[in-house]
């Protein structure tokens, strides 16, 4: 009965990002389109900015901020991804990592998170902060996370 209760529990905590990632997976090349026509999302926490990828040059301006993503379909144990996900981190340049189910760090001007969707599911490499820089640091996590025994 306990072991019931303890899958139960897991169950309501992963069912909200199961979705998420579902939706994401499901509808990409949607949010692709929208995110290009969508520069601010408010939510009840604050509002989201974006760069809109309006400019000429489809870069956006030093300091606007800016997210890159990245979804693998990996086989890890979930212990292992989050430790890989924390070396990542770690080798990347990212501090106060924070290990868990998503683990995440901060440099001096970006936040990088690595969602672990459990047993042999998806992972979400996420870099976010200003547009200089940004992607040069998502690909040093990418690549970190990507090479076995990090």
């Amino acid at each position: 009965m306990e072991a019931a209760k303890l899958v139960l529990e897991y169950l309501r905590v992963l069912v909200w990002p199961a979705v998420v990632a579902a939706v994401l997976i499901g509808f990409r090349s949607d949010v692709g389109e929208l995110s290009q026509r969508v520069s601010k999302v408010p939510t009840p926490f604050g509002s989201a900015e974006f760069a809109t990828g309006q400019l000429q040059d489809k870069r956006a301006p030093s300091g606007v901020p800016d997210v890159w993503f990245d979804i693998k379909q990996i086989s890890l144990e979930y212990k292992e991804c989050i430790n890989r996900a924390g070396i990542a981190h770690d080798k990347s340049g990212f501090r106060d990592v924070r290990r868990g189910g998503v683990t995440y760090g901060y440099t001096d001007r970006f936040v990088g998170a690595v969602w672990c969707g459990g047993r042999e599911g998806p992972v979400l490499l996420t870099v976010a902060g200003p547009n200089e820089g940004l992607q040069d640091l998502h690909s040093k996590l990418v690549a970190a996370f990507s090479v076995p025994g990090a």
